[in-house]
């Protein structure tokens, strides 16, 4: 089962150009424009996620963790990014990320944000990756 959409989440105002600066990678508000203007559609066909569950015991249900990425394209734009095949995707500034219907939501929060904060599992340790809008100059 493919969704595409649940790993545009992570695509939000990021740039592999864009320089990092403390825990926060650093986009221009342009770079951001430019992102959303283009849509979600633009970058569904560059990467797949996969639902990841954490197996129970013998009588519990299985725990849905997240949506671990399983292929990155060479078009997309997570190539050489921060995040790799097998990160699982827990949450998006602090929402989790749990049903493909949560993605339209999440994309329209982020298009006002000023920050997105996307926190993954890597190797079974918790990780936060950041993008944050470079503040403009008064002229």
């Amino acid at each position: 089962m493919r969704y595409n959409l649940l790993i545009l989440l992570v695509l939000l105002t990021h740039n592999p150009l864009s320089a990092q600066v403390s825990n926060c990678r650093w986009v221009s508000i342009e770079e951001k424009q430019s992102f959303f203007k283009k849509g979600p559609q633009s970058f569904i066909s560059g990467i797949r996620v996969l639902p990841k569950f954490k197996e129970g015991g013998e009588k519990e249900k299985p725990k849905f963790l997240g949506f671990a990425i399983d292929q990155i394209l060479s078009q997309s734009v997570l190539l050489n990014g921060p995040l790799n095949i097998g990160d699982i995707i827990i949450s998006v500034n602090g929402e989790p990320i749990g049903r493909p219907e949560h993605f339209m939501k999440t994309w329209e929060v982020a298009k006002k944000a000023n920050k997105i904060d996307v926190e993954i599992l890597r190797d079974g340790e918790k990780i936060t990756i950041s993008w944050c809008v470079k503040p403009t100059e008064a002229k």
